[in-house]
């Protein structure tokens, strides 16, 4: 996921996840696109893997595979 706005990344991240083939994993670039990311997987039934890039204090509490810079 790129764009920072979160209404972009909501988008984005809603498209991913709807279909007939939806991913099962989303990657986001920063912490402001990992928070959002996070509520649109909360609004979900179906599980998916997040992984995030830089470091946020409650990743652990929320299952979030994180990359430090």
């Amino acid at each position: 996921l790129g764009s920072t706005e979160p209404e972009r990344v909501r988008a984005a991240a809603e498209e991913m996840l709807s279909g007939p083939e939806p991913v099962t994993a989303l990657f986001a670039g920063n912490n402001r696109v990992t928070v959002t990311t996070v509520r649109v997987i909360a609004e979900r039934e179906r599980p998916v893997a997040l992984v995030g890039f830089d470091d946020i204090e409650l990743a652990d509490l929320l299952g979030i595979t994180v990359i430090s810079q």
